[in-house]
């Protein structure tokens, strides 16, 4: 459970992360993201591999697997990390968990 503007916030294996922020970088192995609002953070190489992972397709479940695999860590280390970062990420307003895009026939509700 995260805490972000006051609502706690959980998410689960299956639940699928969003990037807010528009601009971003990859210089070396690090990444410098930088939102709207101007914040501006510089990610060291293990949580950038937790944020080149966000991509709308794959679950926290997915990038805890990934983060195993390339980091040869146990799945526990690897999901207590994967966890952290993503907490932290809410709390920088740079992901979200909201499904803002929902594709669909209308005439499936009218019908």
């Amino acid at each position: 459970m995260y805490t972000v503007e006051n609502k706690e916030i959980a998410f689960g294996l299956d639940d699928i992360p969003q990037r807010k922020t528009l601009a971003w970088k990859k210089e070396k192995d690090c990444v410098i993201i930088l939102s709207t609002e101007g914040k501006k953070v510089i990610l060291n190489p293990r949580s950038t591999l937790v944020w080149e992972n966000i991509d709308e397709v794959n679950s926290v479940g997915d990038i805890i697997q990934v983060v195993s695999s390339r980091l040869d860590e146990p799945p526990e280390t690897a999901a207590n990390f994967v966890n952290d970062v993503t907490g932290k990420l809410l709390d920088l307003d740079f992901i979200s968990f909201d499904d803002f895009l929902w594709i669909g026939d209308d005439d499936e509700e009218s019908g």
